[in-house]
């Protein structure tokens, strides 16, 4: 088996894997965006393909979180968890319910807005309006906590009034 001693070697080997590949890089199945990266198992230490820098760093992210988060828990081999990610991910969960995090999400949205948007926002909802930044976040606070509104319709309100 060859092994390489300077990174002479390692471009060469790189560039011959970048044409084997057809200029594509096998993580984003997409063409070569920025300057390729040899990849290597950082456990074997043998040579994979050529990938664009930013997904050898994703690829050497989810190494290491599966290291650092799962190893120890599972024996299901890195590889059969990811496609199992994949599966879950692409579920659909639209009929649970919201996470808390939408109200931090909705007021985001709502300081993105101008100060006359915002009181818009707020007539919309029949509050009344605020005289300046602080009041106005204030009673928008009071109608995210009002249980008969909720994510849907204080987002779609938001985007409504943001696209007027």
């Amino acid at each position: 088996m060859v092994s390489f001693y300077t990174q002479k070697e390692i471009k060469e080997f790189r560039d011959k894997q970048i044409k084997l590949q057809n200029g594509i890089d096998p993580i984003t199945k997409e063409p070569f965006k920025e300057i390729a990266a040899q990849d290597h198992c950082h456990t074997t230490q043998y040579c994979r393909a050529a990938l664009n820098r930013n997904s050898n760093a994703f690829e050497g992210l989810v190494t290491n979180a599966y290291t650092r988060c799962l190893k120890w828990l599972t024996d299901v081999p890195l590889p059969q968890l990811l496609r199992n990610l994949a599966d879950y991910l692409e579920v659909d969960y639209s009929n649970n319910p919201y996470h808390t995090g939408w109200m931090t999400k909705v007021k985001i949205e709502f300081n993105k807005l101008s100060a006359r948007q915002q009181n818009d926002v707020l007539a919309h909802f029949g509050s009344r309006l605020g005289s300046n930044p602080k009041q106005r976040k204030e009673l928008f606070r009071s109608l995210v906590i009002d249980r008969s509104l909720g994510n849907d319709v204080i987002l779609s309100t938001i985007k409504e009034i943001k696209n007027e």
